[in-house]
């Protein structure tokens, strides 16, 4: 693929490269849109905002004191995660999870995650050292917010796809997260925290020693246990 040409500004009749202007002021670490985007999918994720809820430009302006451009982009950002949906002219709303896109994401998880059991087992290596802290932040998670307890578990996978270095998978996994935090959060048939850290730690054991034969079916297992339990809860329509 041929490389994307640098950015180019002309200045008295000469051209200079982006980074040899003067004086540009610093982009800070986090953006305010990233910043309320973060805190509209906390408040989601931690029920306060349910299901078909409006999630319109001024409400999300008014209570967290920003620009309607930067509302605008939180809420556009969320719609491309899968955490709102959005109609012509009308305000966006929190998705409705129902049983058909409980299976739909699960269809589309399970291959992503076996690809990454499949990697470890085969091709040996280390996992991600935050592989045990996120199953330990699980563990402790009961008594915290929603949005922490989702958080600390699809970590665990995250990890897991990223670990595999193949940047398409974690491309597929990323694509779908949305959907698993906020099937989740609409759920309320789940293992406990540390219910679901012990079979967190059970699949990295299997991993380490590279035993392929336990650990497929265990993360089936695993998933198939999640996802019924979801589908179990949220809505029943289509």
């Amino acid at each position: 693929m041929s490389p994307v040409p640098i950015a180019r500004f002309r200045c008295n009749d000469g051209q200079v490269t982006l980074s040899e202007l003067q004086n540009i002021a610093p982009v800070d670490r986090i953006s305010v849109v990233e910043e309320v985007t973060t805190r509209l999918l906390h408040i989601i994720l931690d029920g306060q905002l349910k299901a078909g809820a409006l999630v319109s430009e001024d409400e999300v302006k008014n209570a967290l004191q920003v620009s309607r451009v930067t509302a605008r982009s939180a809420i556009a950002d969320l719609t491309a995660r899968g955490i709102l949906e959005k109609d012509a002219n009308r305000p966006a709303r929190v998705k409705t999870i129902t049983q058909q896109d409980v299976g739909n994401l699960y269809r589309a998880r399970m291959p992503v995650e076996l690809e990454a059991v499949r990697f470890f087992t085969h091709r040996g290596g280390a996992l991600d050292p935050r592989i045990d802290a996120s199953i330990d932040k699980l563990a402790e998670a009961e008594q915290r917010a929603g949005h922490v307890q989702i958080h600390h578990n699809l970590e665990f996978h995250r990890l897991l796809v990223a670990g595999t270095g193949n940047p398409w998978l974690l491309r597929c996994y990323t694509a779908i997260e949305g959907g698993l935090q906020l099937a989740l959060a609409q759920s309320e048939r789940q293992l406990s925290c540390q219910e679901t850290a012990d079979v967190h730690r059970a699949l990295v054991k299997e991993l380490t020693i590279n035993n392929w034969a336990n650990a497929r079916p265990a993360m089936i297992a695993h998933l198939k246990e999640s996802r019924q339990g979801v589908a179990a809860s949220v809505h029943h329509g289509s």
